[in-house]
């Protein structure tokens, strides 16, 4: 048993776990509708947006801790987060209490999933670089001294690997393939990936998501992997025309094969790989401004997500004191 302020300070942190969970099960269904009014706003738009979403929850819980600290720590502010969070005794934890449990069960749900993601992407990085070993690179530059490696591999692709230091590969098969506009649109596609740290930030975005329910964190994650694909395309359009962009994913698309980069990964970009149509008729039409009903639409239900939450968890963090303690 703890007293004092380590125990408020656990206590609090049962609460903002609760909140957590809360506000994950709100999100995810609001998440549905938000995705579908996010294709109507620009892109950088959609960028904040998603990653608001996947850190709301735990913007949510830290406000919780913030607003019930009883930041004079004396026994009236103590007694006024009492009132405040229908609690009794905020200042004595008990490590076999339900508080405590709601702990446990975090600590060890994030530590499973953290050990989980980190095997995962280093099985991923020994294939590739077990694969780049057996078949050798070459490092190379385009006409516009854009320095990328050169694979010899059947499968015509283009990708970028590595997170903390991305290069960007090329295959020897697709370099035959396209012509030399076509491949400095490829490079700069790839270059556009490493320069914004897009395998970097796929892999944060999907440990953000990991709280919520599968089907909602596939859809997130594949909404996120679709819209770097989207700006890395629209970088390249500043340089080239939309038209010659789009023609450029087609005929990497006719190239490509299913085969052993056919499975993505956060920590890997492709090019031509991620919904060439939907690419395509963006490149054709862009949106060059967000639709006011959309950012609207989104802006209502986010302000609404910590009012929700807070009005959920303080009447579950009753009902609970209620049957533990009575």
């Amino acid at each position: 048993m703890l007293e004092g302020l380590s125990a408020i300070t656990l206590n609090l942190l049962s609460i903002a776990v609760l909140a957590l969970f809360v506000s994950v099960i709100f999100s995810s269904f609001f998440i549905p509708l938000l995705l579908r009014g996010l294709k109507k706003c620009t892109l950088n738009v959609q960028k904040v947006t998603l990653w608001v979403l996947v850190t709301l929850p735990w913007w949510v819980a830290l406000s919780c801790i913030t607003i019930l600290w009883p930041w004079h720590s004396s026994p009236v502010s103590v007694s006024w987060v009492e009132r405040l969070a229908h609690w009794h005794h905020i200042d004595v934890f008990h490590f076999t209490s339900w508080h405590a449990i709601t702990l446990y069960g975090l600590v060890l749900y994030i530590t499973y999933t953290a050990i989980k993601g980190v095997l995962l992407l280093n099985t991923q990085s020994r294939s590739l670089q077990a694969l780049i070993a057996l078949s050798g690179e070459e490092q190379r530059k385009s006409d516009d001294a854009l320095h990328f490696y050169s694979l010899p591999v059947t499968l015509p692709t283009a990708f970028v690997s590595g997170m903390i230091s991305p290069k960007v590969y090329v295959t020897e098969v697709l370099q035959k393939k396209v012509s030399p506009a076509q491949l400095d649109i490829i490079l700069r596609h790839e270059f556009a990936h490493v320069k914004a740290r897009d395998p970097l930030f796929r892999s944060l975005f999907a440990a953000c998501t990991m709280l919520f329910p599968p089907p909602v964190k596939r859809r997130l994650i594949k909404h996120y992997v679709l819209l770097t694909e989207l700006i890395a395309d629209n970088t390249v359009a500043q340089h080239y025309d939309n038209l010659e962009v789009a023609q450029t994913l087609i005929d990497v698309a006719r190239h490509q094969q299913r085969g052993i980069f056919s499975n993505v990964t956060s920590a890997i970009n492709y090019f031509g790989n991620d919904a060439t149509t939907y690419r395509v008729q963006c490149l054709i039409s862009p949106r060059l401004s967000s639709s006011k009903g959309g950012v609207g639409f989104a802006i209502t239900l986010i302000a609404l997500m910590p009012f929700l939450t807070a009005s959920a968890v303080d009447s579950l963090h009753h009902i609970i004191e209620t049957l533990f303690i009575h």
